[in-house]
């Protein structure tokens, strides 16, 4: 069943479905983010800006995994709801 969901998750993540959409907090914390990541870039070079390029892909791989194990839980649980809601448990 993971292997499943975890399909359906990157699925939607490739066709742009995860967006920040009307959420201004996250709009505002990407910003941030890309603005930080520029500046950073843009002022460092060798072994600093491989050490900044590796935290940045770092922290995308643990955000996308920890996203996938959060929509894996959350339908997880929907579908728990939905079986005793119609009690089929």
């Amino acid at each position: 069943m993971r292997n499943l969901l975890e399909k359906l998750f990157w699925i939607n993540s490739e066709e742009g479905y995860f967006d920040a959409g009307g959420n201004e907090k996250l709009k505002k914390a990407m910003t941030v983010f890309g603005a930080c990541e520029g500046k950073l870039t843009a002022e460092l070079s060798g072994e600093s800006l491989e050490t900044l390029n590796r935290l940045v892909d770092a922290w995308g791989d643990m955000n996308a995994e920890l996203s996938a194990d959060r929509f894996i839980a959350g339908t997880k649980t929907g579908a728990r709801l939905l079986m005793e809601l119609l009690d089929l448990v």
